[in-house]
Order: C-alpha cells, then sequence, then structure tokens
C-alpha cells in the first residue's frame, strides 16, 4: 500500500477526522471571521500566547508545534510576541488541508496530520527540545477521544516537555452535560468536558499542572453555528424548545433570543509539563 493510501486510512480512523471534514465549508480564508472573528483576534489570543511565551522563554524548545494549528494565527502571534524565534522550529499541524493552504506566515512550517496520531519523528528530529500546544481541538475527538488523545500526545514527549492547550470545559457538571446535548442536537459528535474530569485525564496520562486560568469566553449565535455545522433556523428553534426543559440559564451557557438562541463556551488554559 502507498504512502498516501495509508495516510488517508490513519485519517480515516481518527474521530476528528469527521469532525474537520463536515465542517470544511468554513475553512481556509473565512475561518478569521467565524464567530465573530474569535479564532483570529489578537486580544483574544493574548492570555494564551502569554503562557506559550512564558514556558519558551523557561524551556527554551528547539521546535514549537500546534496541533490543529488551524490558519497558524497562534503560532504567528506567538512569533511577532517574542519577537526573535531564535531559531525555533514553528510547526502547523493539521488535518484539514484548506486551512494549512492558508497558513501566510513564512515563519511557520506545515505539516498534515493529528492530534491523535501524530508522530514525533514525523515533524522534527526527536532529539530536539518539543513544545506542544493546542486550542480548542479536544472536543474534535467526541466523548471517548479525548482521553486517548491526551495519552497520544504524552506518548510523543520527553519529560520536562511542555504541553500547553486552551480547551472549552465547564465546572458545573449539568452545564457540561446541556452543552453536549445542544451540540448533539446540532448534529455533531463533539464533547466538553468538566474542568474536573479533564484535569484528571491530564495528570492520569502523566502531566503535572502547572497553572490553570481562565480564557475568554466564545459566544455562539445559532445563525454561525448553523452556517459552520448546516442546519436550519427552524432546527434552531427545536433546539430552544428541547432547552427550555433545562435550567440553563444560570451560568450564561446558554441564552434564548429573537433569533435563536447564544451558546457560551467557558475556555480554561492549562500549562501542563510531562513528568
Amino acid at each position: 500500500m502507498d504512502a498516501e493510501k495509508t495516510e488517508k486510512k490513519a485519517f480515516a480512523r481518527d474521530a476528528s477526522a469527521v469532525e474537520v471534514s463536515r465542517e470544511s465549508q468554513s475553512h481556509g480564508a473565512g475561518w478569521a471571521s467565524l464567530h465573530g472573528g474569535y479564532f483570529s483576534s489578537a486580544e483574544v489570543a493574548a492570555p494564551f500566547v502569554d503562557k506559550i511565551l512564558d514556558a519558551a522563554c523557561g524551556a527554551e524548545p528547539d521546535v514549537v508545534v500546534d496541533l490543529g494549528g488551524g490558519t497558524g494565527f497562534v503560532l504567528s502571534r506567538f512569533a511577532d510576541t517574542i519577537g526573535d524565534v531564535g531559531g525555533i522550529d514553528l510547526v502547523d499541524l493539521d488535518l484539514a488541508e484548506e486551512q494549512l493552504e492558508a497558513v501566510a506566515d513564512p515563519r511557520i512550517r506545515r505539516a498534515r496530520g493529528s492530534l491523535a496520531g501524530f508522530s514525533r519523528a514525523d515533524i522534527a528530529d526527536p532529539e530536539q527540545l518539543f513544545m506542544f500546544i493546542t486550542r480548542s481541538t479536544l472536543h474534535y475527538l467526541g466523548m471517548g477521544g479525548a482521553r486517548n488523545a491526551i495519552s497520544h500526545v504524552v506518548s510523543q514527549m520527553r519529560s520536562g516537555e511542555f504541553f500547553i492547550q486552551q480547551t472549552a470545559c465547564f465546572d458545573e457538571p449539568e452545564d457540561a452535560l446541556a452543552m453536549n446535548m445542544v451540540y448533539q442536537m446540532m448534529g455533531t459528535g463533539k464533547w466538553y468536558p468538566t474542568t474536573r474530569a479533564l484535569v484528571g485525564m491530564l495528570l492520569e496520562s502523566g502531566f503535572s499542572l502547572e497553572s490553570v486560568d481562565d480564557a475568554p469566553v466564545l459566544e455562539l449565535t445559532s445563525a454561525s453555528l448553523g452556517k459552520r455545522y448546516g442546519f436550519s433556523e427552524a432546527h434552531a428553534r427545536a433546539i430552544v424548545e428541547s432547552m427550555r426543559e433545562f435550567d440553563v440559564g444560570v451560568n450564561g451557557i446558554f441564552e434564548e433570543t429573537e433569533e435563536g438562541f447564544v451558546a457560551r463556551l467557558f475556555y480554561k488554559i492549562f500549562v501542563c509539563r510531562k513528568i
């Protein structure tokens, strides 16, 4: 079997590949304006970039790999903030070809692959010092895939290396349950953990937690979600009707509007280090 067929079979086994493929119409040039420009905002990205910068200044990695890095925005912001990348190899690893094709920063090297299936040796010299980062990707793996993905990342790391991630999670179990119900009704297999469950996964997989901090909230309108996931205004109203049975308004994760609804993802930044 040739290399291309092997690659396609590997991607087919990756739970995130289904989700990446079904929202491909949002990838590429249109990604910057998605959800009010959240993923292309320097202000929104600043807390995450600051954590990466702090860790990089101390660890001095040879390679910084953004797992699911999309159009390369975070790596570009990191490079701009640090001023001089000083020979650091910046690698954007993503499943979506359209996202990689939209990487315009010449300081970034592109690689096709997934968070759950990449190989350290395929990215750079495995003897170099790596740092791995990722933003808003774990939920692509679904309910059973996040733990396996974290374990895979650990397996590709050396002791002392950093894994810095910004992930949507919820402090209250009922909020996580409600958001996962919303996503299920939108026809996607994405899944969001509780903060406690995610911390447990990280610790059990072999990470120490250096810090956990809040990141900017992502506000999602039913109109933008409908465009991304391909559902109608009528379907959005049906979701609202279903969610009226649950008391989910207290913590602001779901709000009925005249146009449909607003759902809010609460992000945290986890600075992890392999033990």
